[in-house]
């Protein structure tokens, strides 16, 4: 059973992916709450664009309330059999209240600077990584689905703006000694 859910969050190209292989090494489950919302649109039957992707997590939150992908990954949690788990992505307190009422809940904020997560998205190609005007429009809707407030609320901040080994090596003393503290 889950006893600490440790949920990410940050501005696209920030580092939550680094941080989720990170936790993935050191045997954490990692749910990523963007792959929901892909998932999503495949379902649909929608080419994977980053119009498509904005729609369709607009739509959830419409259609099923601001916690729809929440409520998505927390059937996820419940299936698990680790004391815990990563969430890559969390955009909201209200998404943050549904994993609250699963286990206890610790709130990483990774954060960098506008230019350097550009150079970061454009590297790593993902279909919704195409340009520094996607990279505005994504940041604009994270913040209006309330990324901002998620990010002053957490526990713990972490400036990535050093080389990825040292951002690799933060990452994981953070993770060993959450281990430590709430699983051993």
């Amino acid at each position: 059973m889950v006893k600490l859910i440790i949920v990410t969050t940050g501005l696209p190209g920030s580092g939550k992916g680094t941080f989720a292989k990170v936790a993935e090494q050191l045997k954490i489950p990692v749910i990523v709450m963007g792959d929901i919302v892909r998932s999503e649109v495949v379902r649909r039957g929608l080419d994977l664009t980053p119009e498509n992707i904005r729609r369709v997590a607009l739509q959830l939150r419409e259609e099923e309330g601001s916690i729809a992908v929440a409520k998505r990954v927390a059937e996820k949690i419940r299936g698990l059999e680790s004391c815990a788990v990563v969430i890559d992505g969390v955009r909201s307190l209200d998404e943050v209240e549904v994993f609250r009422k699963l286990g206890k809940v610790v709130i990483i904020s990774i954060e960098a600077p506008f230019e350097v997560r550009l150079g970061r998205v454009l590297k790593r190609g993902r279909v919704d990584d195409v340009s520094e005007e996607e990279l505005r429009k994504r940041d604009e809707l994270e913040i209006s689905l309330g990324i901002d407030k998620v990010m002053r609320n957490a526990e713990i901040v972490i400036e990535n703006v050093s080389t990825l080994q040292d951002f690799v090596d933060k990452s994981k003393r953070l993770l060993s000694e959450l281990l430590r503290t709430y699983c051993y």
